[in-house]
């Protein structure tokens, strides 16, 4: 007789269903429980009043569908990249295989099952993103999370450049710098270096380096940051502070008749800051200051013939530079004795017509007296005396006289010789 009808069962809860029709061969079984095994068995009837006996039981099968949405990941940026985590979602019955990534609804990355988290590469630091996931099994995609909050990813600013590293003060060095890109998110602030020391937080690009030492070399490096991190140092610049000038250039000294006189000129370098004084010394003696503009010191009254040794150095608000000296000996000029015919004379010696012999004498030692003689062609020496010098080394004095016509007349003054006078 034909089949007329099926009896299917679940073997989970015994319920059996019927199928009408000789030609079924399938049966959706609904409302089951995803993800609990199932087994099913099945039965033939025709006209007769009991149906067959059952058939075995079927290889257990498993009920699933798509995976269920994830609930909102978390998102951390990070440089060009972004981590994305996420709790994984109910699987619906079937494994979960993989998930799918999205960046701002377009992007897809994919990764493989067992994972909670992936880093989100590719990214431009500095644009904002959000990020949604998607499970897949056998059966397909599931739906899209709800996307993230929002990340923005960002790295450490680059390196900057140093503008300039200037001395500009006392014990002072001014560094300037810029051109650190912020890489994603705003500068913070800056760090500086000096000698390869701690770095020192600075909040512009323009960093006052101060209580410096004098005349000393640094190295300065700098560095940006942000929310992020520092970035890496910028290349060193050095400079130098300021340092006390260096010494007077064209320093010379020259000496007369009781005087001395030292001269100099500008340094040629003044160490950074301008100079504010000239110092002079004498004989090693007591520093005297002489101003910013003075190039010339005069001495007067001084010994003849003692050398006199003179320092001057050049000095500015970092210091005193070193001492540049000269040395000279003031020197009398050698006497000079002249002689000429002086007034008329008639007393006792004179024979025929005499006059005096006028003696005029300078550069003599001062006031003491000095040996005078007087000579002639015809008589030799004819007198000897002495006369007492004035006070400034002169001598005018008419000492003997003389009355032979064309006879050469001279004298001697201390050891020195006048003229000699063809006598009138």
């Amino acid at each position: 007789d034909p089949i007329t009808s099926f009896e299917i069962e679940l073997r989970s809860s015994g319920q059996v269903v019927a199928v009408t029709g000789a030609g079924a061969t399938s049966y959706q079984w609904a409302d089951l429980t995803n993800g609990i095994a199932q087994e099913f068995r099945l039965r033939a009837g025709n006209r007769a009043t009991q149906p067959g006996p059952w058939g075995a039981w079927s290889t257990p099968v498993t009920p699933c569908s798509v995976p269920d949405p994830p609930v909102a990941p978390a998102a951390a940026r990070g440089d060009r990249v972004a981590t994305v985590g996420w709790v994984a979602p109910e699987d619906q019955g079937c494994a979960i295989l993989s998930y799918n990534i999205r960046a701002n609804g377009s992007t897809v990355q994919t990764i493989g099952a067992g994972a909670s988290s992936h880093i989100f590469t590719g990214l431009s630091n500095g644009s904002t993103y959000s990020f949604e996931v998607q499970a897949i099994n056998e059966e397909g995609a599931g739906p899209w999370s709800a996307p993230s909050a929002p990340v923005v990813p960002a790295g450490p600013p680059t390196a900057p450049t140093i503008a300039a590293a200037t001395a500009t003060g006392l014990g002072q060095i001014t560094v300037t710098f810029g051109g650190a890109a912020a890489n994603g998110t705003p500068l913070t602030g800056h760090e500086l270096s000096i000698n390869g020391g701690n770095p020192v937080g600075h909040a512009t690009t323009t960093f006052v380096a101060t209580g410096l030492g004098a005349n000393t070399s640094y190295s300065f490096r700098v560095r940006s940051c942000n929310a992020v991190a520092c970035g890496p140092w910028s290349g060193s610049s050095t400079a130098t502070t300021w340092g006390p000038p260096s010494s007077p250039a064209a320093v010379s000294a020259t000496a007369g008749n009781s005087w001395w006189r030292m001269t100099w000129s500008s340094p040629p370098t003044t160490g950074g800051a301008p100079v504010t004084d000239y110092q002079y010394r004498v004989d090693g003696g007591t520093i005297i200051s002489l101003g910013p503009s003075t190039f010339q010191l005069d001495l007067a009254g001084r010994p003849n013939n003692v050398s006199i040794s003179g320092d001057v150095r050049a000095c500015s608000a970092v210091g005193c530079g070193p001492w540049a000296g000269a040395v000279a000996t003031p020197t009398a000029p050698p006497p000079t004795v002249t002689i000429s015919v002086g007034n008329s004379y008639s007393g006792a010696g004179c024979v025929g017509t005499c006059s005096y012999v006028r003696v005029t004498a300078r550069n003599l030692t001062p006031g003491v007296p000095v040996s005078i003689t007087c000579h002639s062609s015809l008589a030799g020496q004819f007198l000897s005396t002495t006369r007492t010098t004035a006070a400034d080394g002169s001598l005018d004095q008419s000492p003997c006289f003389y009355g032979y016509p064309g006879e050469t007349v001279w004298v001697v003054v201390a050891g020195t010789t006048s003229n000699a006078l063809t006598w009138l």
